[in-house]
């Protein structure tokens, strides 16, 4: 473990011109180091991801637009003949829609 550093320096500068398996033939004792050296690379190839713009902006330290905060409930006032209610929530059908008991009463619901 204290020689790797040493040993992924030399590895990079090397030029191999024979195929690996002839190369592992050659230098048994090193075949299991060798063979941890290339599946761990193999590895690190494999972990690579393509980023998305936000991504490399944080990674490059551009400004990303700030995200805003939730913006609450929108309301709007309504009107069902002669009642008139200030803050309706606005439903935009994607759910069920509940009536509180009190308008049910008020509207004469029973």
């Amino acid at each position: 473990a204290k020689y790797k550093g040493l040993f992924d320096k030399v590895m990079d500068e090397i030029e191999v011109k024979l195929p690996i398996l002839d190369a592992l033939m050659l230098i048994p004792p090193y075949q299991k180091f060798l063979k941890d050296a290339i599946l761990e690379r193999t590895k690190e190839v494999q972990g690579m991801v393509v980023l998305s713009q936000e991504c490399s902006a944080i990674i490059q330290s551009r400004v990303v637009t700030k995200k805003l905060g939730d913006p609450g409930s929108f309301t709007l006032p309504c009107s069902l003949g002669p009642l008139s209610f200030r803050n309706s929530l606005c439903d935009l059908g994607a759910s069920v829609s509940i009536m509180p008991l009190t308008v049910a009463k008020r509207l004469g619901f029973s």
